[in-house]
């Protein structure tokens, strides 16, 4: 297993910033940070047998001007009571969102509301990141193939680093081949007003009070790992 001190991993910081809060997200694309390192080289284990081909052998999608179209093109829309959130398996920050999702404060607000999950195929950028270590002399190269082999055999998916991290999400789960343009950090929330962050979602289309949204919020981002 590669050590997190050895493969830094996908993300630069970007800033979701209030007068009292400041909440972080993922880079769409590779860069560096510590956090997503232990993420990215050490999936949860299977708890319990997942279905893969069930999670994932219907549900792609396409991002297309007019919302997210489905395999079997029907749409997806945000809509007054339907949002669409966008994630990664190996964001810490994609995790305390889903674990704030989970929490009893939050769950009231989501009723009525249809939540729709949109990851992307995980796999290219865990090699890229790979790619990179190797250019910088910090993986040799001929241990490159076997790394990859070895995190998608731990993960058992084709197309996600984590599957496990499906199991509680309250809402459908969908794979893409690539986000929408507006989309350049992870988590990020398209509603009927457009694309945004995660504090703005909880208070202006969910209807939470802002300083209730935060705190919710920040209690997840503070954990260690984005856990409990």
């Amino acid at each position: 297993m590669l050590s997190a001190r050895v493969l830094q991993f996908f993300v630069k910081s970007m800033l979701v910033a209030t007068a009292t809060t400041v909440l972080t997200s993922c880079d769409s694309a590779p860069k560096q940070t510590q956090q997503e390192a232990q993420r990215i080289t050490t999936p949860s284990p299977p708890a319990k047998p997942l279905h893969i081909g069930e999670i994932e052998g219907v549900v792609f999608a396409k991002p297309t001007k007019n919302g997210i179209r489905l395999q079997n093109d029907q749409m997806l829309q945000a809509g007054p009571t339907e949002d669409i959130v966008f994630m990664a398996t190996w964001c810490p920050h994609s995790l305390a969102l889903k674990r704030a999702l989970n929490d009893p404060s939050v769950r009231p607000y989501l009723s009525g509301r249809t939540i729709s999950f949109i990851f992307m195929n995980e796999w290219p950028t865990v090699k890229s990141e790979l790619k990179d270590l190797v250019a910088a002399g910090k993986l040799p190269a001929n241990e490159l193939d076997s790394k990859l082999s070895m995190l998608k055999q731990r993960s058992g998916s084709k197309y996600l680093f984590d599957p496990q991290f499906l199991h509680d999400l309250p809402g459908n789960t969908y794979i893409s081949d690539r986000p929408p343009s507006e989309v350049t950090s992870f988590p990020t929330v398209m509603t009927a007003s457009g694309f945004g962050d995660r504090l703005s979602w909880f208070a202006n289309t969910l209807g939470m009070n802002r300083s209730l949204a935060a705190a919710v919020l920040l209690k997840y981002e503070d954990s260690e790992d984005s856990g409990e």
